[in-house]
């Protein structure tokens, strides 16, 4: 939501959907993508992050659960993409 003056008064505007958040789904799916597209299998990334079994690559990817912030964060830095391009917002459309 955002603030605009309208005759010197201020109104408030809301710029998201009312129940935004992010799209477990599309999102696993866009991350899926680009680690296709740049060649990394879920095994490269499961030992990328650090993380004990490949279990949670596969969930992620299959929009079963999201990743922590700082492996969406991670994750962003190894496929050199920014965060707001692999993160899809709920109720938010991407062609």
């Amino acid at each position: 939501m955002m603030w605009r003056p309208t005759n010197w008064t201020w109104t408030l505007t809301y710029v998201y959907p009312k129940h935004a958040g992010i799209d477990a789904v599309k999102t696993g799916q866009k991350m899926k993508k680009i680690c296709a597209a740049r060649g990394l299998t879920v095994k490269m990334i499961q030992e990328q992050l650090y993380l004990g079994t490949f279990q949670s690559v596969y969930a992620w990817f299959s929009g079963k659960s999201l990743p922590s912030l700082d492996n969406i964060y991670r994750i962003s830095q190894i496929l050199l993409v920014p965060i707001d391009d692999m993160v899809i917002g709920a109720g938010v459309r991407h062609d």
